[in-house]
């Protein structure tokens, strides 16, 4: 689902999808994590074979605490779409993850995640258009939480 996000990203960037097409495609998506999250989803160990089996794997950290993880979208409703699948890839790995909306700023942003207890911050950007608003994002986490 990311790829075509990205490539429906680039052609409303370009001028080539109209409104009505991006709702449509945006609201099918989250339609779709959302059965997903609704049913829930069977444990990769369950439906793939060991051979074919993905090479990132989330494990717990065996002797560290629980982290918590906060997902945030860089800038706008695909880069919302995709926090939203990684929150629910995360927490069927057994991650406590909170989605957070779309930031009207970085300032929004700094707002929405320092109200959060979290250990790790993830900042959804489908490329190519999200790289300014994440550039900034990143810098002003790093100076108001460096510890």
């Amino acid at each position: 689902m990311i790829p075509a996000l990205s490539m429906a990203e680039e052609e409303r960037h370009q001028g080539n999808l109209d409104e009505n097409r991006e709702n449509f495609l945006i609201q099918s998506i989250n339609e779709f994590i959302a059965d997903l999250a609704e049913h829930g989803l069977e444990s990769p160990a369950k439906t793939v074979r060991a051979e074919d089996a993905p090479l990132i794997e989330f494990k717990k950290p065996i002797h560290a605490r629980d982290l918590r993880v906060v997902c945030i979208p860089a800038s706008d409703r695909a880069d919302e779409s995709t926090a939203a699948m990684l929150t629910q890839i995360l927490e069927l790995a057994g991650y406590t993850a909170v989605l957070l909306p779309i930031p009207r700023s970085p300032g929004d942003a700094l707002d929405l995640v320092s109200r959060q207890e979290c250990d790790v911050v993830c900042i959804s950007a489908l490329p190519p258009f999200a790289l300014l608003p994440v550039r900034s994002l990143i810098k002003q986490l790093r100076r108001s939480f460096r510890s």
